[in-house]
């Protein structure tokens, strides 16, 4: 077995906490806001491995934060238009701005 972690057969240096995957995920929902983009230049703009960053992608995707289309690659999901009315609706019932 070696090096390589019981659980997963990984490397353990290349298994990510679950504070850092939060961060790289949203580390990757602030390129893609910038502009639509292929795996390829999203993992090289936030310093991943493209096998890092297809994994976070694919989960952001799964929860409706980001939408893969094909090759036009990754772009903002719908999820992110239901968390912005979310929070307007909350700040107007807390008479926040």
């Amino acid at each position: 077995m070696g090096d390589e972690h019981p659980d997963t057969g990984s490397e353990p240096e290349t298994r990510l906490t679950g504070a850092q995957a939060v961060g790289r995920a949203l580390d990757v929902l602030d390129a893609i806001a910038e502009r639509p983009m292929l795996l390829a230049e999203l993992a090289t703009r936030v310093g991943l491995s493209s096998t890092t960053c297809y994994r976070l992608a694919n989960a952001l995707v799964a929860r409706g934060l980001l939408s893969a289309a094909g090759r036009r690659g990754y772009s903002l999901g719908n999820r992110i238009a239901e968390l912005g009315v979310a929070l307007r609706e909350q700040r107007e019932k807390s008479g926040q701005d």
